[in-house]
């Protein structure tokens, strides 16, 4: 069962942080997307969550060369 507890805060400390490396931050936005999206027809929170997080990775994403 995933759990659909990941605070919105710890996503944008996440995004902000200038310790994590970027492919690190990529890899661990890329699980919680995919654990959410296996949650996406049991719990209606998980597709709100699961769009955030897409929209993260894109734009991470872009910033990879």
């Amino acid at each position: 069962m995933v759990k659909l507890d990941l605070p919105v805060p710890l996503l944008d400390r996440l995004l902000a942080s200038r310790v994590v490396p970027l492919q690190a931050k990529i890899e661990a936005i890329a699980r919680w997307r995919d654990e959410l999206m296996e949650a996406k027809s049991i719990d209606p929170r998980a597709s709100e969550l699961e769009k955030r997080l897409s929209m993260a990775l894109t734009s991470l994403a872009s910033h990879v060369w």
